[in-house]
C-alpha cells in the first residue's frame, strides 16, 4: 500500500484564500422538485415551495418555515431521497426550527424503508454535539412511541433471541416491556420481525402493546407481514419459521386489530364488502403505514377484493408509500397476474408506475419472469409503457433518437457501457440537459465518466462547481471512488477542492479518508486539501475520520502528519 510521505510535509497555504474555501456550495434544487404536483410521500405537493422549506430549514429561516408551512401545512413532511426539511435543520443545528417543525406535525419516521429516521437524526445530534436538538428529539421520540435509550440491550437481545438476557434486562427493567427502540419497535414488533412466537406469547402476557404502532405507522401485525428493512428473512436463524402468516395467525389469536388492508390480504371479500358498504371512502384511504388497500390485495392475488375494492372508486394511481403511482399495478407485474393488471389498467392504473428501488412494471415483470413476461409487457406498452431500463444497444439508440426524455437510470446505463456512438447519440439528442447535471444524476456508484468524455461535458455547459441538493460535487464522488485521474481533471476545470457537503460535513479529503482511498488521499493533501477543515467542525475533519479507521495506513500517516492545524 502506497505509504503517504507527503502528508509529513509541512504545507503552506494562502490563510485568506484557505478562508475562503470553507463554504457550503449553493444547493441545486432536484429536477423532481420542480412540479407543482410534486410526490415524494404519499401526497402531491408543490415542488418549489417544498424546496423552499428544505432551503429555510437549513438557513434558519424561522419566519420563512413559518410562513411556507401556514401555506400548506403538508410540506412538513415533504420528502426527497428519504430525508425532510427537518434533517436539514437538525444538521445545521437550528433548533429553533426542528422544534417549529416538530410543533407542526415533522414526522421522520416517513422515510422509505425507515432509512433515515428517528434513529440516524439522533445519532446527528449527538455524534455533532447539539444537546438542544439532541433533548427535543428524545422527548418527542419518548412522546410518540416511547422511545428509551435503555431499550437497545433488549432490542438487541431479542434479535439475537437471547432468552437469558431478555430475562435478566426485563427483571432489572420491567418498564422496558412498554419501551421501544428509535425506530419504534417495541418487544412485540420485534418478536414478530424475528417470528418468534414463544416471545410474542411472553411480552403480551407481560403487557407488550399489541396495537403499538412504530415510527412508519407499522403495527406487530404489519411487520410480521411486511418484514423489515434492517432484519430481513435472510436474516432469520434456520429454525425460525418460514411462512409470515403463521405469525400473524399468532397474532390474531392474541386479538390483534384487523384493519381493511390485512381483510384484503386475506380474501375475505365478506368482511371488505361490509366496511365498504359502510364506508364507501374507506378503500381509497392509506393505513397507519400508508399503503393502500389495493396494493394489499394485488400483492396477495386477491382478484375478486380488487374488484369489489374498484367498483367503489379505489384509485390504482393514488399515491402511497414507495410508490408516487400507486402500488397495485406493480405487484400483479411482479406476480404476471394479466388478468389483474388488465383490470387496474381498465381503471386507471399508471402503466408506467414504479416502486422504490423495484424498478416500474414493465422491469419487473422482466426480473420475476425473464421467459414468460411477453404478455404482460406488450399489455403495458398497449397502455403507453416504454421499457426505458436494461435496453439492448440498438433499442437504447432508437430511444435516444425518438426524442422521448430519458430517465436517469437509462443514461447511466448509457455511460456504463463506454460506448462512444452511443454518447454521441445522447449528446445529439439530449445534449441540453449536461449544464444542469448534478452528482447523482449519473454518477453514482460506477458511473464515472473518463477525463476524455469529462471534456466532452465540458463542451456541453458542465459546471464542475454544481452540487446536487445535499451539496455533494462531483469531485466528492471521484474522492469516495478513488479516481485520481478524474480529480485531476475536475481540479483543472475549476472543481472546489474544499467544498462542504450537508449530510457527512465532509469536504472530498474527508470523503476520501472514510472510503480509504489512500493514493487519493495523497493527491489531495498534494493539492492543498487541509484535513483539518471545516473550521469549528471537528467531527467532520478528515483528520478525525482518519483516527476513526481501523487497521490502516491513513490512520498510520495521519497520526505522524506534519502539516497545519491541530494535533
Amino acid at each position: 500500500m502506497l505509504r503517504l510521505q507527503i502528508w509529513r510535509r509541512n504545507i503552506k497555504v494562502n490563510p485568506v484564500a484557505k478562508a475562503s474555501f470553507f463554504k457550503y456550495p449553493v444547493l441545486t434544487r432536484p429536477g423532481r422538485m420542480d412540479n407543482e404536483a410534486y410526490v415524494g410521500g404519499v401526497e402531491p405537493l408543490h415542488g418549489p415551495d417544498a424546496w423552499n422549506l428544505f432551503q429555510a430549514s437549513a438557513d434558519g429561516d424561522v419566519s420563512r418555515v413559518r410562513t411556507l408551512l401556514r401555506g400548506d401545512p403538508r410540506l412538513v413532511n415533504a420528502q426527497y431521497w428519504y430525508q425532510f426539511p427537518i434533517h436539514m435543520a437538525v444538521r445545521q443545528n437550528r433548533p429553533d426550527v426542528v422544534r417549529l417543525l416538530l410543533e407542526n406535525g415533522a414526522d421522520p419516521g416517513q422515510s422509505r424503508y425507515t432509512y433515515n429516521s428517528w434513529d440516524k437524526l439522533l445519532v446527528t445530534a449527538r455524534v455533532r454535539g447539539f444537546e438542544e436538538i439532541g433533548e427535543l428529539l428524545v422527548g418527542e421520540m419518548a412522546t410518540r412511541f416511547s422511545y428509551d435509550d435503555k431499550f437497545v440491550d433488549l432490542a438487541d437481545s431479542i434479535r439475537a433471541e437471547d432468552m437469558v438476557k431478555i430475562d435478566s434486562l426485563l427483571g432489572a427493567a420491567p418498564e422496558l416491556i412498554g419501551k421501544a427502540d428509535a425506530l419504534g419497535n417495541n418487544p412485540l414488533h420485534l418478536a414478530a420481525i424475528t417470528r418468534n412466537v414463544d416471545l410474542i406469547e411472553c411480552f403480551f402476557a407481560l403487557g407488550a402493546d399489541l396495537e403499538a404502532c412504530r415510527a412508519d405507522g407499522r403495527r406487530p401485525i404489519h411487520v410480521a407481514i411486511d418484514g423489515d428493512y434492517w432484519f430481513r428473512s435472510g436474516d432469520l436463524p434456520k429454525k425460525a419459521i418460514q411462512d409470515p402468516w403463521v405469525v400473524v395467525n399468532y397474532l390474531l389469536d392474541l386479538g390483534a386489530e384487523v384493519d381493511l388492508g390485512m381483510h384484503c390480504m386475506m380474501g375475505d371479500v365478506e368482511q371488505v364488502a361490509i366496511i365498504l358498504a359502510a364506508d364507501p371512502t374507506a378503500g381509497d384511504r392509506l393505513d397507519s403505514a400508508r399503503t393502500s388497500p389495493l396494493y394489499r390485495a394485488a400483492r396477495a392475488g386477491q382478484m375478486k377484493v380488487v374488484e369489489l375494492l374498484l367498483s367503489y372508486g379505489a384509485d390504482p394511481a393514488r399515491p402511497e408509500d414507495l410508490a408516487p403511482s400507486g402500488r397495485a399495478l406493480h405487484e400483479a407485474a411482479g406476480r404476471n397476474d394479466i388478468g389483474m393488471a388488465e383490470l387496474l389498467l381498465a381503471r386507471g392504473a399508471d402503466p408506467a408506475a414504479d416502486v422504490d428501488s423495484s424498478g416500474d412494471c414493465f422491469s419487473i415483470s422482466g426480473f420475476n419472469h425473464p421467459k414468460g413476461c411477453r404478455r404482460m409487457r406488450q399489455l403495458l406498452m398497449d397502455y403507453g409503457a416504454r421499457q426505458t431500463l436494461d435496453l439492448c444497444r440498438s433499442e437504447m439508440k432508437e430511444l435516444l433518437e425518438s426524442g422521448v426524455a430519458v430517465r436517469e437510470e437509462a443514461i447511466a446505463q448509457i455511460f456504463r457501457s463506454n460506448d462512444e456512438e452511443l454518447l454521441d447519440a445522447f449528446l445529439r439528442s439530449h445534449g441540453t440537459v449536461v449544464a444542469k447535471m448534478v452528482p447523482g444524476d449519473i454518477w453514482g456508484g460506477e458511473n464515472l465518466p473518463s477525463p476524455s468524455v469529462l471534456q466532452r461535458f465540458l463542451h456541453c455547459g458542465l459546471d464542475v462547481r454544481r452540487a446536487n441538493w445535499i451539496g455533494c460535487t462531483f469531485l466528492h464522488v471521484a474522492a469516495e471512488k478513488g479516481s485520481v485521474e478524474l480529480a485531476a481533471a475536475l481540479l483543472a476545470a475549476g472543481a472546489e477542492l474544499e467544498a462542504v457537503e450537508l449530510e457527512t460535513g465532509a469536504t472530498p479529503l474527508g470523503v476520501a479518508v472514510s472510503a480509504e482511498r489512500t493514493k487519493m488521499v495523497a493527491f489531495l493533501l498534494e493539492r492543498g486539501a487541509d484535513p483539518d477543515r471545516p473550521t469549528g467542525m471537528t467531527w467532520a475533519t478528515a483528520r478525525t475520520r482518519a483516527h476513526q479507521l481501523k487497521d490502516s495506513s491513513i490512520r498510520e500517516n495521519f497520526e505522524s502528519w506534519d502539516g497545519p492545524g491541530p494535533r
